[in-house]
């Protein structure tokens, strides 16, 4: 069976504990790299998702003490129909997937 790219390789959501916080920002087959980092990106690229852009009115000093950890965040890069990261930051990351 032949290879056919995916119309969306990668939805990615960000959590405050357990509460969802933004809209999911999602990556179709144009957009080979994706940068996720704790700044205030103003350009607003297409590729890139910039967490510190996202307000919450509940934020508690935990979930804020966290964000300043994020910093240059990760790289997913994708192609072939794998998907590599590369993490930036200087904190550990996670990564859940359903695949």
């Amino acid at each position: 069976i032949p290879f056919q790219e995916q119309d969306m390789w990668c939805t990615v959501h960000y959590y405050e504990l357990n509460q969802r916080v933004g809209e999911p920002f999602l990556a179709g087959a144009d957009k080979k790299i994706i940068i996720i980092d704790g700044f205030t990106n103003p350009n607003q690229r297409q590729y890139r998702f910039s967490l510190g852009l996202l307000s919450n009115p509940g934020r508690d000093n935990i979930s804020e003490e966290v964000r300043k950890h994020i910093g240059r965040g990760v790289h997913l890069y994708y192609g072939g129909g794998e998907v590599f990261v590369e993490c930036l930051s200087e904190a550990s990351i996670f990564v859940q997937s359903y695949n």
